[in-house]
């Protein structure tokens, strides 16, 4: 995996009243959530966009198709609604030569407002892998998690992004596709609210998943989720920021250290001018204080923009996924 900087970052200080909640709830082993990211870019206004009157999408039609991915949809019980996805299938895919093959599967989450067909890992560059030998053959599913979830069921019950994908999804593929339908056979990857929700996905669900990797993970504070996405806090966490603290990344390593140690690789990346980077240091941080193995690096340059990290990683993160499948 390239190397970076893996920097460090001085002591925080937050307000008492904002902190007891969630030192409380952690007790007695606490962690402190990273500095708030700025709400907005420098200069422009800290009013947050209005989202109230939003409505979840699960289905985006590619309007350009990709000829490497195929667009398909699965019936969620769950939530009463089909849910799209890509696919993207290997070559010799199709041979007769290879009819009894299976073939392991990473699973790639978007971030916010984004969809399966944008934001994501570039079906190019794992076609080029695998033809260049760099990797073996594998599929690519990319993922529809809902535009605004973060990849959580939401506190009504109504939007189960989680619940899909983990339940539904995945089943669903196994019937569909030809691939080796265990953790060992399986990853998770993701870019901002989905680098976010595959940690906390691979972090909640270690059974299903052998390893994870998040690019410029969202690992937002509660006050900062607040301040920024109201409309998120309100309608996936029926605005409780202890809900929202509760499948956080950095407690869920706490909470789960011994098993993640045994069970779940990880790897991320941020860009060290990445108004997020302040959550990745400190996740580094607390993986290091708990003896979780990782890999991190910084990318120098690099704000929150998935290409200069794709750039920086080159194919490593694929081989990543690769290295721990069995």
């Amino acid at each position: 995996m390239p190397k970076g900087n893996d920097g460090n970052i001085s002591a925080m200080r937050f307000p008492l009243a904002f902190l007891l909640p969630f030192l409380i709830a952690a007790a007695p082993a606490t962690v402190v959530p990273p500095a708030p990211a700025p709400a907005t870019k420098p200069g422009a206004t800290t009013k947050p966009a209005d989202f109230s009157k939003y409505v979840e999408r699960w289905v985006t039609e590619p309007k350009i198709a990709n000829p490497l991915l195929k667009h398909a949809e699965y019936p969620s019980a769950a939530m009463k609604t089909a849910v799209g996805y890509n696919v993207y299938l290997p070559p010799g895919y199709d041979d007769a030569a290879n009819a009894e093959k299976r073939y392991p599967v990473i699973y790639w989450l978007h971030g916010l407002n984004q969809s399966e067909n944008t934001n994501q890992y570039p079906p190019k560059n794992v076609d080029a892998a695998i033809k260049s030998g760099a990797i073996p053959p594998i599929i690519v599913i990319y993922v529809s998690g809902g535009g605004r979830s973060f990849y959580v069921d939401s506190a009504d019950g109504k939007l189960l992004s989680e619940t899909t994908l983990t339940r539904e999804l995945i089943p669903h593929v196994n019937v569909t596709y030809r691939t080796i339908a265990k953790r060992e056979g399986r990853a998770i990857q993701g870019m901002s609210m989905g680098g976010w929700g595959a940690l906390r996905i691979a972090m909640s669900h270690p059974e299903l998943f052998s390893s994870v990797v998040a690019f410029a993970p969202s690992l937002r504070t509660p006050e900062n989720l607040a301040e920024t996405y109201p409309d998120v806090l309100s309608r996936m966490f029926g605005g409780d920021p202890k809900r929202f603290w509760a499948v956080h990344p950095l407690k869920l390593a706490r909470d789960r250290a011994d098993v993640l140690k045994a069970q779940m690789p990880i790897a991320f990346y941020c860009g060290n001018k990445d108004h997020l980077l302040p959550g990745s240091q400190e996740m580094k941080k607390l993986l290091v204080e708990l003896g979780i193995p990782h890999e991190y690096a910084e990318v120098d340059g690099a704000k929150h923009d998935l290409g200069p990290l794709i750039k920086f990683c080159g194919d490593s993160t694929l081989k990543f996924a690769v290295s721990h499948f069995k």
